[in-house]
C-alpha cells in the first residue's frame, strides 16, 4: 500500500510495521494491535467530525452490548469474530431502526472494503474496493502511527469515552481525564494537552486485555493485506 508498507518486514506470514523492529520500542502494542482495532473510530472522527463521530461510535457500541447482553465493551474490531450471527443480524436490526446503520457503513466503507475478513463485514456490507479506499487508508495510518497526532489522541480518548459511558471505566474527580470533553482543544490548551498525556500513560492498559481480546486472524490480516496490495521491500 505505498509508502507506508515498503519498509515492512516480512517473517512468514506475518508483516512487521518498521517501527516495531526497533529492539525497545515502547509503543508495539499500540501500533501493531491497537491500530487494527481502533482504525474504525478514526475513520468516524474523519468522515463525520469529531462530536458527531463520537456520539455515534457510543451508539453502536451500546446497542451491539445490549443486545449480546455482554459485560464486555464492544469498542473493538475483533470482539466481531466472535458474536453468533444471530446476534449481529439483531444489531443490524436495530441500527437501521435508529437510522444510523448507513451513516456508519459509509464513513468506514474504505476499511469495509479493503479488508474483507475485518469482523466488521459481519454486521455492515462491503463493495468492491477502489483507488480512493487504498489512498484513504493510506492516510489514516500514517496520522495514526504517531500516538501524539490529532488523530490517534482523539481515537484513544473516545476508548476511554466509550469505557467511562458505559460504566468500565472511573475516573478520579479532579484529575484532568474527568475532563475528558475538553480533549477537543487538543493541542491548542494546556488543559487539552495534559488530558492527552493522561490518555497516553492509561492507553497500555485500555488496549490490552481484560479490556480487548484480540483475535490475531484479524490483526495478521489487517497488516498482511497491504502487502497483498503493494510488496513492500524486504
Amino acid at each position: 500500500m505505498g509508502k507506508i508498507f515498503e519498509d515492512h518486514t516480512k517473517k512468514g506470514k506475518v508483516l512487521t510495521p518498521p517501527l516495531l523492529t526497533l529492539g525497545n520500542f515502547q509503543d508495539s502494542s499500540y501500533i501493531e494491535n491497537a491500530i487494527p482495532e481502533l482504525i474504525w473510530i478514526s475513520l468516524l472522527n474523519e468522515k463525520l467530525g469529531l462530536w458527531f463521530g463520537t456520539e455515534l461510535g457510543l451508539q453502536f457500541v451500546k446497542i451491539v452490548r445490549e443486545i449480546t447482553g455482554t459485560e464486555e465493551i464492544p469498542f473493538y474490531i475483533s470482539y466481531f469474530s466472535k458474536v453468533s450471527q444471530d446476534n449481529l443480524s439483531k444489531a443490524t436490526i436495530e441500527l437501521k431502526k435508529q437510522g444510523i446503520y448507513d451513516v456508519i457503513n459509509s464513513s468506514i466503507s474504505p476499511l469495509l472494503n479493503l479488508y474483507r475478513l475485518c469482523p466488521l463485514n459481519r454486521v455492515f456490507i462491503s463493495e468492491k474496493h477502489s483507488q480512493s479506499d487504498v489512498d484513504h487508508i493510506k492516510s489514516t495510518l500514517i496520522r495514526l502511527y504517531d500516538k501524539r497526532s490529532r488523530e490517534a489522541t482523539f481515537t484513544l480518548g473516545n476508548v476511554m469515552f466509550f469505557l467511562g459511558a458505559l460504566g468500565k471505566l472511573k475516573l478520579v474527580k479532579g484529575s484532568p481525564l474527568s475532563e475528558l470533553p475538553k480533549l477537543v482543544d487538543y493541542p491548542n490548551t494546556e488543559l487539552s494537552k495534559l488530558i492527552a498525556s493522561g490518555i497516553r500513560a492509561s492507553s497500555n492498559v485500555i488496549i490490552n486485555k481484560p479490556f480487548i481480546e484480540p483475535d490475531e486472524k484479524w490483526i495478521n490480516h489487517f497488516w498482511n493485506t497491504g502487502f497483498q496490495l503493494e510488496p513492500c521491500k524486504i
